[in-house]
């Protein structure tokens, strides 16, 4: 449908005295135009309320600029936080965003159809378990996939990280420095790749210690798995306890159980380490110690990767992985 009154580039050129084409150019991000003549194209543009059409621009371009994003279903706000720095970044590359957000137990494969409908340029996944369906579907039409902070073994795709590992390797050295010789692991969902990683690494160092393995409970990433496992845990906890929670939700939610339901100390009694830096978890009630993640620079570098591969799609898959600082609270402080 054609609506009325609505101005065209057509419009904007007889006004400005210029091409149809050189109005395209002077609404590129790369208008290289006589200042004279990018004048003149504005002031029109102005006079007649004219924005160009980013779609019908793609249709007549061999670059559709739209990027799909679809990110996990997920309660942690951090993951608001590093999709924000996603799409900023993708607003200053002049790049179209179409967003998806898969619901609750659903599988990734459940929007598939619905991505591919698009004619994107590149897919970023975030909190996502990537699936072999996926990938070939890409792989096919030769669209580069970028995974953010999971990723799925065996499949060739660019991928920005966490390490994830180093990290909870860190966190069991921090408690044994402490004197604490009682452990227990609070993961999230037991495949996913942040779980397996943090795992892997907290139980690790614990062995070169001396120690056996901990105490370990899988579950949700979700305050209310923490309320959960401690409610289950707290009272057989062997005193002082050192725990390390797969995110900083999991601890909230175990340090409002032990803390009021079992009236034990935090950071004497039993000491907390969660991750990902959420907000909740700096307030007074937890004030919680935890990893956190260098958002904006691992959305940044995998941008980059992303509009490389984009540039050349028979670069070869690369994974970046970007350390973990430990920000310190009361949740570990002895008093």
């Amino acid at each position: 449908m054609k609506y009325p009154n609505v101005p065209t580039s057509k419009d904007v050129a007889l006004l400005a005295g210029v091409s149809q084409a050189t109005v395209s150019r002077a609404f590129s991000s790369s208008a290289n135009l006589a200042p004279d003549t990018m004048r003149r194209v504005m002031e029109a543009a102005n006079a007649l309320n004219y924005r160009p059409n980013a779609l019908a621009r793609s249709l007549v371009s061999t670059h559709s600029n739209i990027i799909g994003v679809v990110k996990g279903h997920t309660r942690n706000v951090m993951f608001s936080e590093m999709l924000s720095e996603i799409v900023y970044g993708l607003q200053r590359a002049d790049k179209r965003v179409i967003y998806f957000e898969s619901e609750e137990n659903d599988p990734i494969d459940s929007l598939t159809d619905k991505i591919l409908q698009y004619q994107i340029e590149g897919l970023i996944l975030m909190y996502v378990n990537l699936t072999s369906e996926l990938t070939e579907s890409c792989r096919q039409r030769d669209i580069p996939v970028l995974q953010m902070h999971r990723y799925s073994t065996g499949l060739k795709t660019n991928a920005v990280l966490p390490d994830n590992y180093r990290a909870a390797a860190e966190a069991a050295t921090f408690f044994v420095e402490r004197g604490f010789q009682n452990f227990v692991y609070l993961g999230g969902e037991i495949n996913s790749s942040s779980n397996m990683e943090r795992q892997l690494g907290f139980l690790k160092r614990l062995k070169q210690y001396g120690f056996g393995a901990p105490i370990v409970r899988h579950g949700l990433y979700t305050y209310e798995f923490g309320q959960q496992a401690m409610r289950e845990l707290a009272p057989a906890l062997s005193l002082p306890c050192a725990i390390l929670c797969g995110n900083d939700m999991i601890g909230c939610g175990a340090i409002d159980v032990l803390k009021y339901e079992y009236k034990l100390e935090i950071g004497r009694d039993v000491a907390l380490i969660g991750f990902d830096n959420i907000f909740m978890g700096s307030l007074p009630p937890y004030s919680l110690s935890t990893f956190t993640q260098p958002i904006t620079e691992m959305a940044q570098d995998g941008l980059s990767l992303l509009f490389a591969n984009i540039e050349d799609h028979k670069m070869a898959p690369v994974t970046h992985r970007y350390p973990l600082s430990l920000i310190e609270r009361e949740s570990t402080k002895k008093k």
